[in-house]
């Protein structure tokens, strides 16, 4: 599994990308929160490669991970969040 500490790092002052309902517009704890699907190499104990991630505040991370989100939802939103975090990262000289 890929790591990039310059990557997790870079979510320091980074906007939250998964703007999700409960989205605080990333006061002060926006991560690198990882992708939850097996094919981005999520497994029993592991995290997803880094490259499959997004900049996401604690709220939006809970919100993602938790039981409110539809399994069909979880996909499709975490892709939208990817994006948006791919592009920022590539504004921002991260990637």
């Amino acid at each position: 599994m890929m790591r990039s500490p310059k990557l997790r790092k870079s979510a320091d002052g980074a906007p939250c990308c998964m703007r999700g309902p409960t989205c605080n517009g990333g006061q002060g704890d926006v991560a690198w929160r990882h992708s939850n699907h097996q094919e981005h190499g999520k497994g029993m104990g592991q995290k997803a490669h880094d490259l499959f991630g997004f900049y996401g505040c604690q709220p939006c991370e809970d919100w993602y991970a938790g039981p409110l989100l539809l399994k069909s939802e979880k996909y499709p939103t975490f892709i939208k969040a990817w994006e948006r975090s791919m592009i920022y990262a590539c504004e921002e000289g991260v990637l």
